[in-house]
């Protein structure tokens, strides 16, 4: 899998973290993007803010509404917007993703954590 994601309608989609989708996420959650570098504590209602958000612009040129955007997504093509949605963020954030990384490897007593680079790498090659 590639840094797009497919919805039910054959449309692709390809997750762009810009100012708009920065302020568009925090507008309608109150919490940042980088929030989704964590996917242990993602409510679902912010990862589809976060899905919704991050293809907006591309939807508004495409003249696909959010609704239908919702609708054309089921559980395989969020969990696949999902993924590429996280390591798009981790690439954007790539501190708050190795915070998250500490945190886990603190909490676990883990020796070794994978690098947030290879999630990204992991998560693109799926």
């Amino acid at each position: 899998m590639g840094k797009c994601f497919t919805d039910r309608q054959g449309r692709e989609w390809t997750p762009s973290i810009t100012l708009g989708a920065l302020y568009g996420f925090a507008r309608e959650t109150g919490l940042s993007l980088d929030a989704l570098s964590d996917p242990g504590k993602i409510k679902f209602e912010y990862l589809a803010a976060g899905i919704w958000h991050s293809v907006a612009t591309l939807a508004g040129e495409r003249k696909v509404a959010r609704q239908d955007f919702e609708n054309s997504m089921g559980l395989k093509e969020i969990r696949d917007a999902a993924t590429i949605l996280m390591a798009s963020v981790q690439d954007e954030f790539p501190d708050a993703a190795e915070e998250v990384e500490d945190e886990i490897a603190s909490l676990e007593g883990a020796d070794e954590v994978p690098l947030a680079s290879e999630a990204s790498a992991s998560a693109s090659a799926n």
